[in-house]
């Protein structure tokens, strides 16, 4: 499965003008699976207005693209706010998921950045589930930005057979220390490729660094985009690799389980 993260200046506020981006992308492309990073089609920081800017899965916008993606027989990956169509007053930060049928899914942040300068909790809901995808029989687990720092998550995925996992993020300058070091840690411990697309450039406060990245079990460089700058990052993901890999580095198999229920219980609230 070829599969490129394409590294685009974004405007936020400007819905129109990075539906556009994405379009003309899925245009041009011939990957396989075409993504975009956290919240592309608003930009990250519009605060207030997130609830003006976001959309129901539904809707008018994300029709075209599941319409645009089934002609053009490519599959998507974006950021945006999403409207719950059940509870209208709560919004989400969430990955869609288009396939090449025209398909669409979504996956909704699981852990809201809650500190320095970000206040995702004042405008997000949480999410709760861990969907499952498939790109030419390629398995794909969808995670955003702060959610890299729980590898439960990965693991989660991993154990259930996805062979790639992606995350999309709005990581600014002063996280790429933790990312450089999380993204082939993600790798290697789940044994599965892992691509990160982040945002590039400056919004208010914050500076978004970019370098979007393809990483194999091994935890070997495919591709990389570079900092600050546009480009254009592609890789092939051979999903046939995947068993040679974890038999030589069974972490899979070797996971206990006990582990994981012992840490639930420590985590349960105390009561008297």
């Amino acid at each position: 499965m070829k599969l490129s993260l394409p590294q685009r200046f974004h405007k936020y506020y400007d819905k129109k003008n990075n539906f556009e981006i994405i379009k003309n992308e899925l245009d041009r492309t011939e990957a396989d699976l075409t993504v975009f990073p956290e919240l592309f089609l608003t930009g990250y920081s519009v605060r207030d207005k997130i609830s003006e800017l976001a959309e129901p899965i539904t809707s008018e916008l994300i029709v075209e693209l599941s319409e645009l993606a089934e002609k053009r027989k490519r599959a998507l990956v974006f950021g945006m706010p999403e409207r719950d169509t059940v509870q209208k007053g709560r919004i989400f930060n969430t990955a869609v998921f288009i396939d090449k049928q025209g398909t669409v899914g979504q996956y909704r942040k699981f852990f809201m950045v809650n500190f320095g300068p970000f206040e995702e909790k004042r405008y997000f809901h949480e999410g709760n589930l861990l969907p499952i995808f498939e790109v030419d029989d390629v398995k794909i687990g969808l995670i955003i930005c702060y959610d890299i720092f729980f590898p439960e998550l990965s693991k989660a995925y991993a154990l259930r057979g996805v062979d790639l996992i992606i995350c999309i993020s709005a990581g600014p300058t002063t996280s790429r220390p933790f990312f450089e070091i999380m993204i082939p840690a993600r790798a290697v411990e789940s044994t599965v490729f892992f691509a990160y697309s982040n945002l590039i450039g400056p919004e208010k406060n914050l500076t978004f660094f970019g370098g979007n990245t393809v990483i194999d079990p091994r935890g070997k460089g495919l591709a990389k985009g570079e900092y600050f700058k546009e480009a254009e990052v592609e890789a092939e993901i051979d999903v046939e690799s995947l068993d040679f890999v974890r038999s030589q580095r069974p972490t899979l198999r070797d996971t206990r389980g006990e582990l994981f229920e012992s840490v639930r219980d420590m985590l349960k609230p105390k009561t008297d």
